[in-house]
């Protein structure tokens, strides 16, 4: 009896000491700390190959009123000009983020030429205008455009490897 008992608790500790083992390594380049760049409107953002000027962020004057919360219409101006030697594609500007403390809007309306932005020639320069739709209580608040990491990965891979996570936002 001692001795399976022994045995048993012998397993279970080889049980524990893998189990530890495979979490550690998971875990082990896991980045422990978020550093987020600020810009203000009107900054250039170098992201590597282009520059992003977020030039204007508006609110419309009229209200729609949706499940008992009144809505208004929020847009934000950018200009991507291509800095490289060659053609790119920075087709997910589009998809930046509006934030306002805990409310996070997403968008895929407004003016901006798509095929423009998949193929990007050295020098040119393109206009994005996104309309967000966001609370009207948001109009009064401190807001964030938060940058995808899609359009700098040289930079995230880099703090990355720095044990940091890497991101941009513009704050307004």
């Amino acid at each position: 009896m001692n001795r399976k008992r022994f045995l048993a608790l012998l397993l279970v500790v080889a049980v524990v000491a893998a189990y530890s083992a495979r979490v550690y390594a998971v875990n082990k380049g896991v980045a422990k700390e978020y550093s987020i760049e600020s810009f203000a409107v009107g900054d250039e953002i170098s992201l590597g190959d282009a520059v992003l000027t977020v030039e204007d962020v508006r609110f419309g004057e009229e209200t729609e009123e949706q499940h008992g919360q009144e809505w208004i219409q929020c847009t934000v101006t950018m200009e991507l000009e291509n800095t490289s030697e060659e053609a790119i594609s920075k087709v997910k500007a589009i998809e930046t983020k509006l934030a306002y403390g805990r409310d996070v809007y997403q968008t895929n309306q407004g003016d901006f030429d798509i095929n423009a932005l998949l193929n990007m020639e050295p020098g040119k320069q393109e206009k994005i205008e996104l309309t967000y739709e966001v609370k009207a209580e948001d109009r009064q608040g401190q807001g964030k455009l938060y940058i995808v990491q899609d359009l700098y990965p040289e930079l995230v891979e880099k703090t990355y490897k720095q044990g940091k996570r890497y991101g941009m936002a513009v704050e307004f």
